[in-house]
C-alpha cells in the first residue's frame, strides 16, 4: 500500500507539472469533492483597504457558509486533480472550513503577487499554500500559527559512499541539483554549493542518473514521498543532513477572526495534523508545538 501510495504521489507530481497557471493577473476558482462551483457567490470588489474586526471576518464566512482559499500549485501542499484540489494544505484547509466553521470550501487559485489585493477585495478569505513565514508579512496580513516546518535535505546514489556523509561538508565539493526558484534554490545560494537547476524536484532527482548532478536539495516531503524502495528513485537515499527549517503558515486578513479561530482549531487538533502530515510522508518533518 506504501509503495501504491508513493507511486501515486510521484505520478500527481508530474501533472502537475503540464497544469498552467492561465490568467496570471486573475484568480480561478476550482471545486472540490462534494462542493459545487459557484462563482456568483465570490463578494464583489471592496475598493478601499480595510481591517476586519474579529468577530465580523469569522461571522461573514459562516453565515455565507463558504470558506474561499487561496491556492497554488505547489506540490505536495496543493496540487490541481482534476476539479478537485489535493495535498496536505488542500486538506487541511477542507478539514477546518468543514469540522470547525461548518462550511464548504472553495479553492481560488492566486498568483503570489495578487495575495494581498484578493484577500482585501474578499476574493478569498486566507491563503493557505506552503506560505513561509516572515516577519515582512506580518505587515499586510495576520498570520496564523506555524502549523508545520517544512526542512530541506540532501539526497544522494545509495552506494558505499553514503556511509561516509554526516554533514553538508563533507559532500561540499559535489554539484547539486535543485528547483529552480525554490527555497532549495535559495539554501544552497546561501552556502556558496556549485549547483543547476531543474524544472522540478522529480527533474532534480533524475540529474543524478543523467550524471548533471552528484547530490540533490529537496524538500524532506517530497524526499520521502520519491526516494527509496518501491519508487523511481530506488537507487537514491535521503541523508541525516538537515540544511533548514522553514515554518508554514496561512494568511489571513488584516485583524481576521479567522485567524484566531485557526489558532484554537489547531490547539485541539494538533495530533491529527501530525497524522495528516505523516500521511504525506512528513514523517522527519517537524510539526511544532503550537503557543498556548
Amino acid at each position: 500500500m506504501k509503495n501504491l501510495f508513493k507511486n501515486f504521489f510521484a505520478l500527481a507530481i508530474v501533472l502537475s507539472l503540464v497544469i498552467s497557471l492561465a490568467g496570471c493577473g486573475n484568480t480561478t476558482e476550482s471545486e472540490t469533492g462534494d462542493n459545487s462551483s459557484d462563482k456568483n457567490s465570490i463578494p464583489g470588489v471592496i475598493e478601499q483597504e480595510i481591517i476586519i474586526s474579529e468577530d465580523s471576518d469569522y461571522k461573514y464566512v459562516t453565515e455565507r457558509g463558504k470558506l474561499y482559499v487561496g491556492v497554488s500549485e505547489n506540490v505536495p501542499f496543493n496540487y490541481a486533480d482534476g476539479k478537485d484540489w489535493r495535498g496536505i494544505d488542500a486538506d487541511l484547509a477542507l478539514i477546518f472550513a468543514k469540522s470547525w466553521l461548518d462550511v464548504d470550501v472553495r479553492y481560488v487559485i492566486v498568483p503570489e503577487e495578487d495575495i494581498r489585493t484578493a484577500l482585501y477585495k474578499k476574493q478569498i478569505d486566507c491563503y493557505w499554500s506552503g506560505v513561509v513565514y516572515d516577519e515582512s508579512l506580518e505587515e499586510s496580513f495576520s498570520c496564523s500559527d506555524p502549523y508545520l516546518t517544512n526542512s530541506q535535505v540532501v539526497v544522494v546514489k545509495n552506494d558505499d559512499e553514503f556511509y561516509e556523509i554526516s554533514t553538508i561538508e563533507d559532500i561540499k565539493d559535489r554539484t547539486f541539483a535543485v528547483c529552480k526558484d525554490s527555497a532549495a534554490e535559495r539554501v544552497a545560494k546561501s552556502l556558496g554549493l556549485n549547483y543547476v537547476t531543474a524544472d522540478s524536484e522529480s527533474e532534480a532527482l533524475f540529474y543524478i542518473s543523467a550524471a548533471k548532478a552528484q547530490a540533490v536539495i529537496i524538500s524532506c516531503f517530497t524526499a520521502n514521498m520519491m526516494v527509496g524502495d518501491g519508487t523511481d528513485y530506488d537507487d537514491l537515499i535521503c541523508t541525516d543532513i538537515i540544511l533548514n527549517n522553514e515554518d508554514m503558515v496561512v494568511l489571513f486578513r488584516k485583524g481576521s477572526g479567522l485567524c484566531e479561530q485557526f489558532k484554537t482549531y489547531f490547539l485541539e487538533n494538533r495530533e491529527d495534523f501530525i497524522e495528516r502530515v505523516t500521511n504525506y510522508g512528513g514523517m522527519e518533518c517537524i510539526v511544532p508545538e503550537a503557543e498556548e
